[in-house]
């Protein structure tokens, strides 16, 4: 009896196990999901390395599909709220790619945004918290991302999933970081409001869920 009780802990634990993202997998998706948000919000350096973070914590407590849409997806989302600004929280919500950026498909997890991007393709290369955030705050409550002190862009600024990458931004300042968001192409009046930047890399690892 004992044996059989043992035996059906280890069956549930295995199952849980095989639904959830792993830390590796889940790190490469939220580069990939925070890359396109911080070309399409406009995201600032620092915006940039909260909203990894933030994304990396709703990707770790995925276990199940319901969780997608669960109390992790609320807590994002109120997180997102805090560090985004009013105009790049309003098109957060409207772009579904971004809103629910993940899908539970024939048992895998997939992301939306794969179907408007390039799958190797990058804007911005990896954000500090890259390398040193490990979902240390994914338990809390979103106010934890409350006094993250962040810029904020105060004007709203368009650029739109590409169709076709143009341009190549130019790397000003490699040794510092967080510089690297001031070669945008279509900051420089030369070039349309509306035309996007060529992405600045490619990715090695194939996307989770991807075969």
């Amino acid at each position: 009896m004992m044996k059989k009780m043992m035996l059906m802990t280890l069956v549930m634990v295995l199952s849980i196990s095989a639904h959830a993202m792993g830390f590796k997998s889940a790190r490469t998706e939220t580069f990939y999901l925070s890359d396109k948000m911080a070309h399409e919000l406009s995201l600032t350096a620092e915006q940039y390395e909260v909203v990894y973070e933030i994304n990396l914590d709703y990707l770790l407590r995925l276990k199940k599909a319901d969780d997608m849409l669960g109390v992790a997806w609320e807590r994002r989302s109120a997180a997102m709220q805090l560090v985004l600004s009013d105009w790049q929280y309003k098109k957060f919500l409207a772009i579904e790619y971004f809103y629910r950026p993940v899908k539970r498909v024939d048992d895998e997890w997939r992301f939306p945004v794969y179907e408007q991007y390039k799958e190797d393709k990058f804007y911005f290369s990896h954000p500090k918290a890259y390398k040193t955030y490990k979902g240390a705050n994914k338990e809390q409550p979103a106010s934890v991302y409350a006094d993250r002190i962040v810029t904020k862009p105060a004007n709203a600024k368009h650029n739109a999933a590409p169709a076709v990458y143009v341009g190549k931004p130019k790397v000003k300042y490699p040794d510092h970081p967080d510089d690297r968001f001031t070669d945008r192409i279509y900051d420089k009046p030369s070039t349309p409001a509306n035309k996007p930047i060529e992405p600045i890399g490619t990715r090695k690892e194939k996307p989770f869920g991807i075969p």
